[in-house]
């Protein structure tokens, strides 16, 4: 994804992505576990490919035994980067596609948020030494953002259009959900059962980007190249 012309094409070349990871997930169970903008690529027609297999596993059952994950930290799922041993399902494949949509868009796409690189710092970059696991520990930011305690609905409303807020809003409400447990002030038992059937395939996911995309207030292609 080193290049697009508009927050419009972004958002459909990640589309895209997920519509071609959920086919092969419903043929043979394999998980990706590794999108990134290196991995999701846009070629001629404004379409675009999910390459670099490399790290795909099937679906876990249970724990993990692996506490070394792959795939690339700043868009890792937050149950998976906090807790490596966590089960690796659907749902955390997912959960990169969410991340790698919202860094691109605050990253290229024109704002004026406050403190907007201090942010992305603790969102996607953030981690500690774990001595127990002996791993690189991280994705309490990240929960932070389901919750909008960074990028609130609010502060994005005031920089981007409706349909791209949108999109990035009815993604991220999914996560709040499936994230929220007894000890979460906002959990309801309904809620995260429904969001958790919503991401274990990617049906629901790719309903959410045509909802938006086929609105009409999208800015005009203005290309973009990624370095």
């Amino acid at each position: 994804m080193h290049s697009f012309g508009s927050s419009r094409d972004l958002c459909t070349s990640i589309r895209d992505a997920v519509k071609a990871h959920g086919a092969v997930y419903e043929k043979t169970g394999v998980l990706h576990r590794d999108m990134s903008g290196a991995t999701i690529l846009i070629v001629d027609g404004g379409m675009s490919q999910l390459i670099d297999w490399d790290f795909c596993k099937p679906a876990t059952r249970g724990t993990s035994r692996c506490y070394w994950r792959t795939g690339t930290r700043q868009f890792a799922a937050a149950a998976i980067q906090e807790h490596p041993g966590t089960s690796y399902e659907f749902r955390h494949d997912l959960e990169f596609f969410f991340h790698v949509l919202l860094f691109h868009v605050l990253r290229y796409s024109r704002n004026s948020l406050p403190t907007l690189e201090f942010n992305m710092l603790e969102v996607f970059d953030s981690c500690r030494w774990d001595c127990v696991t002996e791993a690189l520990v991280g994705g309490v930011e990240k929960l932070s953002v389901f919750d909008g305690r960074f990028f609130s609905a609010r502060d994005l409303r005031s920089q981007f259009k409706p349909s791209l807020v949108g999109i990035i809003q009815d993604f991220r409400a999914q996560f709040r959900n499936a994230y929220a447990d007894e000890d979460t002030w906002h959990y309801n038992e309904a809620e995260t059962k429904a969001s958790l059937a919503f991401l274990s395939n990617a049906k629901g996911v790719i309903a959410v980007f045509d909802k938006y995309l086929g609105e009409s207030d999208w800015p005009p292609t203005t290309p973009v190249t990624i370095t």
